[in-house]
C-alpha cells in the first residue's frame, strides 16, 4: 500500500494532510497484526481482544482506525462481538490456520467437491503438508484470500469458477508462487503460468455418447441446464466442455438428440430446447412423448445426476411402462447422488485420481523448470440398471 503525504499550500503557509491511503495503510497495519496474531495460535480461539482502548495505544492509532481492522476481521468470522462481554477470537474461521507455507482455496462443504477437498486433505497430511483453507463458498471471499495472501505462501492450490477472484493472484504469481488449479480453471488469467490438474470433460462427454452407441441408442433425449443447453443446440461449447465432447462423438456414430432445457425442474412442468434456440413450456406429457411414439428416444442424458434421477422420477410418477426400455445416464455420481443407490448408470468424476495427481504436483512442481504442467485425469463410467 503507498503511502502519500500531500501538501496544500494556503497563503505561504504550507499545511499538510494524510491521504486515505495513508489511513488505509495504519487500519492494514493493524489489521495485518492481530490476523497473523490469530493465525500462528499468539490469540487463541475464544480469548478475549483487548479494548479498543488498549489496541489504539500499542498501535498509536485513533479508534476508527481500530474499529475498521477489527470490522474486517469480524467480517472473516475470524472474530465475534459479544455484547456487554467484548470481543473475542472465533472458534472457528473461513481461513484455517495451517503449519506450512501453501494455500487450498476451493469448496469446503458443497456436496459436490467437499469429497474432493477430504481426498485432497488426506493426500496432503500424507505428505506432511497441513495448507491454509479459504472456502470459496464464504462471503466475503476476496477479504478472506486477501488475509491468507498476506502470509508467506508459496504454493496455492485453487478449485474456482467463474465468480472466483482469480485477479488477486497476479501479484503472486509475479513473486514466482506456485499456481496450481484443479478439477477446472475457469478464466484466462495466467494460463501462462499456472499449473492444472483438470478432468477431462470433453472425454466426460464421449464417454456418454459411446456407451449410448453399444447399447444400441440412435436417438436420446438430453437433460441439463438452460447453458448446456444452449451450448448443444447453438454448438457453442467452448474446448474442453463435456457438451462439446457428447456433441462431436454424437456426430461420428450417428447419434441424433433432443434437448430439454430442466432448469429449475420442480413438479411437472419443464421447458424445451428445439435444436433452433427457441425455449418452449411443456407439461410432464410433453416431456415425455420423445420417448414414446415410432420414432421414439430410446435412451436419457442427464447432464447432471440430478436431472438423470428428476427423468427417473416423472417416469415412476406418470409413465411407469418407460422403466422397463428406457435406459438413463446422468454425468456427475456426486455424494449425493449415490446416497439414494441410483439404478442408473454414471460417469464418475474419478476425484480420488485428481486429489492424488495434485498432491503429485504440490510435491514437484516447485522443482521443475520450464512451462506449467497440464495434467487431464479420465472420467469413469459406472454401468448399472442393466436391461
Amino acid at each position: 500500500m503507498v503511502h502519500l503525504q500531500v501538501e496544500y499550500h494556503i497563503g505561504g503557509a504550507r499545511m499538510a494532510r494524510t491521504s486515505e491511503a495513508a489511513k488505509t495503510t495504519r487500519r492494514g497495519r493493524v489489521f495485518e497484526q492481530l490476523l497473523g496474531e490469530i493465525q500462528s495460535g499468539a490469540l487463541a480461539p475464544g480469548e478475549r481482544l483487548p479494548s479498543i482502548g488498549k489496541l489504539c495505544a500499542r498501535f498509536g492509532t485513533g479508534r476508527s482506525t481500530v474499529q475498521l481492522a477489527l470490522g474486517e476481521l469480524a467480517e472473516m468470522d475470524l472474530i465475534e462481538r459479544r455484547h456487554g462481554s467484548g470481543t473475542f477470537v472465533a472458534g472457528t474461521s473461513n481461513v484455517s490456520v495451517g503449519s506450512s507455507r501453501m494455500l487450498l482455496c476451493m469448496p469446503v462443504s458443497s456436496h459436490v467437491y467437499s469429497e474432493l477437498y477430504g481426498m485432497l486433505l488426506r493426500e496432503l497430511h500424507a505428505g506432511g503438508r497441513f495448507p491454509m483453507v479459504v472456502d470459496t463458498e464464504s462471503k466475503p471471499k476476496r477479504v478472506a484470500l486477501r488475509a491468507a495472501l498476506r502470509s508467506d505462501v508459496q504454493t496455492i492450490v485453487v478449485h474456482g469458477n467463474m465468480h472466483f477472484p482469480f485477479d488477486e493472484l497476479r501479484e503472486p504469481a509475479r513473486r514466482g508462487v506456485t499456481l496450481i488449479g484443479i478439477l477446472g480453471w475457469e478464466t484466462k488469467t495466467l494460463r501462462d503460468v499456472a499449473h492444472r490438474v483438470l478432468l477431462d470433460m470433453e472425454e466426460a462427454g464421449r464417454c456418454v455418447a459411446r456407451h449410448l452407441h453399444e447399447r444400441g441408442h440412435r436417438r436420446v433425449l438430453v437433460l441439463g441446464t438452460s447453458t448446456q443447453v444452449h451450448y448443444l443446440t447453438h454448438r457453442e461449447a467452448f474446448r474442453g466442455d463435456h457438451q462439446r465432447g457428447f456433441v462431436t462423438a454424437c456426430d461420428d456414430l450417428g447419434i441424433e438428440w433432443t434437448a430439454v432445457d430442466a432448469s429449475g425442474w420442480l413438479g411437472d412442468t419443464v421447458s424445451l430446447g428445439d435444436g433452433r434456440g427457441r425455449v418452449i413450456a411443456l407439461d410432464a406429457r410433453e416431456v415425455l412423448a420423445p420417448l414414446r411414439g415410432r420414432a421414439a428416444c430410446t435412451a436419457v442424458y442427464g447432464m447432471m445426476d440430478a436431472h438423470a434421477w428428476a427423468i427417473q422420477d416423472l417416469m415412476a410418477r406418470k409413465a411407469n411402462e418407460l422403466l422397463d426400455r428406457i435406459d438413463i445416464i446422468g454425468l456427475g455420481d456426486t455424494p449425493w447422488s449415490r446416497f439414494g443407490k441410483p439404478p442408473f448408470t454414471s460417469v464418475a468424476w474419478n476425484i480420488d485420481s485428481i486429489a492424488h495427481e495434485t498432491a503429485l504436483l504440490v510435491d514437484g512442481a516447485r522443482a521443475r523448470r520450464g512451462g506449467p504442467i497440464e495434467v487431464y485425469v479420465k472420467p469413469n463410467l459406472i454401468a448399472r440398471g442393466d436391461r
